[in-house]
C-alpha cells in the first residue's frame, strides 16, 4: 500500500524546487505564464483556492518580485496579475525541471511505448470528458 502524502512526482519536484517554489505558489506562476495577465478571481478558480487565499498567495509572489499586479484595463475594480521577468525565469526553471524529470521517467521507453501511452491517455481523457459532458447536459436538451 502506498503511504499517504504527496505523489512521488510532487515530492521529487519539491526536493529540486527553486528557492521560491512552494508547489501552491508555483501553480499561480505556471497559470500566469500560460494565460498572461489574469484576474485574482480567475486565478483562484484555476488553482482551486478561495479568493482570500489567492490574494495572499499573489501578494507573496509580488513580494518575491515574481508577479506584478495592476488594475485591469477593462475594469478598474479588478486586479490582474502578470509575471515579471524574474517570474518568467522561475517558470522556465520549473519547465526545465519537468522536462528533465520526464526524460528520466521515459528513459528506456521505445518510440512505440511513448506513442501507445499518448494514444491510451487521449482515449482515457476523451472517455472522462464524455462522462462529464453527459452529466452536464440537461435531461430535456
Amino acid at each position: 500500500m502506498q503511504p499517504l502524502g504527496p505523489p512521488p512526482v510532487e515530492r521529487l519536484q519539491r526536493r529540486r524546487a527553486h528557492r521560491h517554489d512552494r508547489p501552491d505558489l508555483c501553480r499561480y506562476l505556471v497559470h500566469l505564464d500560460l494565460r498572461g495577465p489574469t484576474g485574482v478571481l480567475d486565478l483562484a478558480e484555476l488553482v482551486d483556492h478561495n479568493h482570500p487565499k489567492a490574494s495572499r498567495s499573489l501578494a507573496r509572489l509580488e513580494e518575491l518580485g515574481l508577479v506584478a499586479r495592476a488594475e485591469a484595463p477593462h475594469d478598474r475594480r479588478v486586479k490582474t496579475a502578470e509575471l515579471t521577468a524574474e517570474g518568467r525565469r522561475v517558470v522556465a526553471s520549473i519547465n526545465e525541471g519537468r522536462r528533465r524529470l520526464l526524460e528520466k521517467a521515459f528513459a528506456g521507453w521505445t518510440d512505440r511505448d511513448r506513442a501507445d501511452l499518448a494514444r491510451l491517455t487521449r482515449r482515457f481523457s476523451d472517455g472522462v470528458q464524455a462522462l462529464i459532458d453527459a452529466r452536464e447536459t440537461p435531461p430535456d436538451a
